[in-house]
């Protein structure tokens, strides 16, 4: 998480703002604690990097998308109109990912999957 953090914040040059923001775009109703657990890993990174953060902040902020593919798309949408995104990453569930996964590439969004437990 940490190095991956890192290849994030060398690609900060692209927002043109001190605060960048980093989505997790998961279920946090339903299964909370995997949501949470990745939570804390890139607050844990964040932490870690913060003196090399270049003066940006990176705020974390949550998109819960319980376990439904649509509520996904709409967060999904969401961080297509923050000018300030930098990421999103992904929670346990695969269907949101694998029914956007067209949108996501056509948009361009950096989704980063730290479960990655569907076979496709």
């Amino acid at each position: 998480m940490r190095s991956l953090l890192m290849l994030l914040i060398s690609m900060s040059y692209l927002v043109r703002s001190d605060e960048l923001v980093v989505y997790i775009d998961a279920d946090f109703s339903n299964y909370y604690e995997s949501s949470r657990a990745i939570e804390l890993g890139i607050l844990s990174a964040v932490k870690y990097h913060d003196a090399k953060l270049d003066g940006h902040t990176i705020k974390v902020e949550r998109l819960d998308h319980h376990g439904n593919n649509r509520r996904s798309l709409r967060n999904l949408k969401t961080v297509l109109a923050n000018n300030n995104t930098l990421a999103v990453f992904c929670g346990m569930h695969s269907p949101p990912v694998l029914a956007n996964r067209d949108f996501i590439n056509e948009n361009k969004i950096l989704l980063m999957d730290a479960w990655a437990a569907a076979a496709p």
